[in-house]
């Protein structure tokens, strides 16, 4: 799934997790995970450091968007 502000919501099965996830990536690089690994509808999200450990900078309403996708796309799963 693609978000048009430059995010993209890819939902995967991770082997480090036991239920399936939503990836949430910034140009391409993972900026954030969330899971369901504490029962269905009780979403966490990880975020992730920048690859080259620079802080990210983005709009908020643009990842609140994202976040929103995919919780959604989550639940639909």
């Amino acid at each position: 799934m693609k978000n048009t502000n430059g995010f993209i919501v890819e939902i995967s099965s991770d082997l480090n997790y036991e239920n399936i996830v939503a990836n949430i990536l910034y140009e391409e690089e993972t900026v954030a995970i969330i899971s369901q690994e504490k029962g269905v509808g009780n979403f966490e999200i990880e975020i992730v450091p920048s690859f080259d450990a620079q802080p990210w900078k983005f709009s908020l309403d643009d990842f609140i968007k994202a976040i929103l996708l995919a919780k959604k796309s989550l639940i639909e799963s």
